[in-house]
């Protein structure tokens, strides 16, 4: 049973109710946009905090995270995770709407797939502001104690790599250098069969024109994981619809692509030194070989170009997407990789038995 509070434009004070579980929280945040976010914690000094960024149709709702996130609660990690403009809660309406009684008129207002990756990028960098607030509570955002790590997984994986880098004009910069690492799983750089030439020149035509237009999109729930009850899972999920907006799908693809085409340029190697950040962003990149949704090789290609002093690449062969939903030990193996790199790159033991005090 999950926690819910009302809409805030705030963050919450601090208290000693913990949520291993996820509490649930509409707030305020680019735009005055109302994002649906879940936080977990089972500690009220956690040793990281993870801000979460999904995929595309996807939400921080479904089942696989909601273990995720509950698992790493048990190594003293908490998480920050919200539906992202124009996918799960977030665009199927407000708090007002969820838990409507009375039979009053609805006033929900449907903007699913109604986004751009500029405002995902923007949103990204509130979302950093907005987990240092409601989990950490320190005086300042941008000079926390606690190390910030910045993980997303599929379109959220490509969206955490553009947000790394950004020029060094980008209002962004101080939440940037503000991060401990980088954390993107089965990243959207290349799609694994990338869309005709042709009909990607259509689309971003036609997304000038009418850009909140949205298209049905066919989904291969087979390419998703070797795990049939997950991808069914997945396919019969109701806050996730197969259609998205023109601009949605074309700034998308054209953003990832930045990536390696000029994107890896920019990743940061100048930040300035303290004593818990290095010039360079840590990254870790996790791909499986045989991914038929995002590419391989370009996530592979993209590692090789950062100048990044600390960067690490890790490839699951055979793997498919979705690796959190891979069986035969591969979404334990998985875990356990991710958190021991935050335990080396944080200096603190993320070990079940060394979890901050809770009282």
């Amino acid at each position: 049973m999950h926690e819910t509070a009302v809409i805030s434009t705030e963050a919450p004070s601090r208290n000693t109710l913990l949520h291993r579980e996820g509490k649930e929280e509409w707030i305020e945040g680019p735009q005055k946009t109302q994002f649906y976010t879940r936080t977990y914690y089972d500690t009220l000094r956690p040793k990281v905090i993870i801000v979460f960024v999904h995929g595309f149709l996807e939400h921080i709702a479904r089942k696989r995270y909601e273990e995720l996130f509950a698992s790493m609660c048990t190594r003293g990690i908490a998480v920050f995770a919200y539906d992202q403009r124009g996918f799960g809660r977030t665009a199927l309406g407000g708090p007002e709407s969820q838990d409507r009684a009375g039979g009053g008129k609805d006033t929900r207002v449907n903007t699913y797939g109604r986004s751009s990756w500029d405002q995902h990028i923007d949103d990204i960098a509130w979302a950093v502001g907005c987990a240092r607030r409601v989990i950490a509570y320190p005086e300042d955002e941008t000079d926390n104690d606690i190390p910030v790590v910045l993980y997303g997984h599929s379109m959220g994986g490509g969206l955490v790599l553009a947000f790394a880098t950004q020029p060094a004009s980008s209002p962004h910069r101080h939440i940037i250098s503000s991060l401990a690492g980088i954390i993107s799983s089965s990243p959207l750089i290349v799609q694994a069969e990338p869309f005709p030439v042709l009909m990607r020149w259509i689309v971003r035509k036609l997304a000038t024109l009418a850009p909140d237009f949205t298209i049905p999109l066919k989904v291969e729930s087979q390419n998703l994981s070797h795990n049939p009850a997950a991808n069914k899972e997945f396919m019969m999920d109701p806050p996730i619809k197969k259609i998205g907006s023109l601009r949605g799908l074309s700034t998308m693809l054209d953003g990832a692509e930045q990536l390696v085409e000029d994107g890896y340029k920019h990743w940061p190697s100048d930040l300035p030194v303290t004593d818990v950040h290095e010039p360079s962003i840590k990254v870790l990149l996790a791909h499986g070989t045989a991914d038929k949704v995002t590419s391989f090789h370009a996530t592979k290609a993209f590692y090789e170009k950062i100048e990044a002093k600390d960067k690490t690449f890790s490839s699951y062969d055979a793997g498919f997407h979705d690796l959190h939903n891979e069986p035969n030990g591969v979404k334990e193996t998985i875990f356990e990789e991710f958190v021991k790199w935050m335990e080396t790159r944080a200096g603190t033991s993320l070990s079940p038995s060394n979890m901050g005090s809770s009282t």
